[in-house]
């Protein structure tokens, strides 16, 4: 078995998450539960989930189904970040998908860390808040059902490995992008991140998503600030830094090419007095 089945609707109850460290004298142990375990790993070795063996970089993706044995083999300290679920009756659960019990990082993408910092801080507000705990229960289990979701969608490794390293490399700038919005963006260090040439990059970039790398950072911020024109009472300059362009002409001067409209004007249409 080289994947868990799991329904495509789920509310998932999830019985631990968090970051752990992990060590060879930790891992010179067979491991079972009762739940689903998915872990991110943070070390270099090798796992044995059930018969099936994977080697393990950091940055990988691994799913253990409940009562499947696991058994580690690691040279050096390092960590994980896992959350424990409780599994479904597969009989009874109507559509279901398959989730892959090993996704290496370059498939699984670079964001599966702050999904998990998502999910132990919304437990931990969980667990120590009186009123509002259901809420908080009912968001961890959505962001957990999503990301398993997006995980079960990645493209297999054969698939992966028959791509170009540069279209990797660009779908991952890509993801890194969504991510920091509202942090400094340059291609030079975009394309540093990604091993490739300046000139490369970008061309690469346009070729897979028909936008340059400039354009389609413009285009994520003035989504994110429409947004928040719409949505909040934040001033407009504050909204402009926050999406990463402090400069309140420069930020409205690219409001207007982007949408037509200033920043102002956008706002009194979706926020009518």
């Amino acid at each position: 078995m080289r994947a868990l089945l799991w329904p495509i609707q789920c509310h998932p109850t999830i019985r631990i998450v968090g970051r752990f460290p992990f060590s060879p004298e930790l891992a010179n142990s067979e491991y079972r539960h009762r739940t689903v375990a998915l872990h991110q790993h943070f070390y270099s070795g090798s796992v044995r989930i059930g018969r099936e063996q994977f080697a393990l970089e950091p940055g990988d993706v691994t799913v253990t189904p409940p009562d499947a044995v696991s058994r580690y083999e690691i040279a050096k300290k390092g960590y994980h970040w896992c959350v424990h679920f409780q599994p479904v009756d597969v009989g009874v659960s109507g559509a279901m998908f398959r989730l892959p019990l090993h996704i290496p990082r370059a498939i699984a993408g670079e964001t599966i860390p702050d999904e998990f910092r998502f999910l132990s801080d919304a437990i931990f507000q969980a667990r120590n808040r009186r009123k509002g705990k259901p809420l908080y229960l009912s968001l961890a289990s959505a962001r957990l059902q999503s990301l398993l979701l997006r995980l079960g969608t990645r493209p297999n490794a054969r698939a992966v490995a028959a791509t170009p390293r540069s279209t990797l490399a660009v779908e991952a700038a890509k993801t890194y992008i969504d991510a920091h919005l509202c942090e400094s963006l340059e291609v030079c260090q975009l394309a540093l991140r990604s091993g490739l040439s300046p000139s490369y990059f970008a061309e690469r970039f346009r070729e897979r998503f028909r936008v340059t790398v400039d354009r389609y950072i413009l285009q994520r911020r003035i989504e994110m600030a429409r947004v928040a024109l719409g949505s909040t009472m934040r001033s407009i300059k504050e909204i402009g830094a926050d999406c990463g362009i402090p400069d309140p002409h420069y930020f409205n001067k690219q409001f207007r090419r982007i949408t037509g409209e200033s920043p102002s004007a956008f706002r009194s249409r979706e926020r009518p007095s």
